[in-house]
């Protein structure tokens, strides 16, 4: 079931907190499957997409508060 819109940055900040613990205890040893493997690769671009998008996101709203783009 997706996240639902008002909570989705919660749950899935709180999934990858996990995952990031997992390879912190265990190294990469915890992804035991080459299934797991191809989805920690997909969600290192996926995280790399989203810091951008945030960033470029961010850029935006400061220059619109700014004054700097049109609304």
């Amino acid at each position: 079931m997706p996240n639902m819109s008002y909570c989705r940055f919660e749950n899935t900040l709180s999934a990858l907190v996990d995952c990031i613990n997992a390879i912190e205890e265990d190294g990469l040893d915890t992804l035991q499957s080459r299934y797991e493997r191809e989805a920690a690769e997909s969600l290192v671009y996926t995280a790399k997409r989203f810091l951008a998008a945030y960033e470029t996101a961010k850029s935006e709203a400061t220059e619109l508060a700014m004054g700097l783009l049109p609304e």
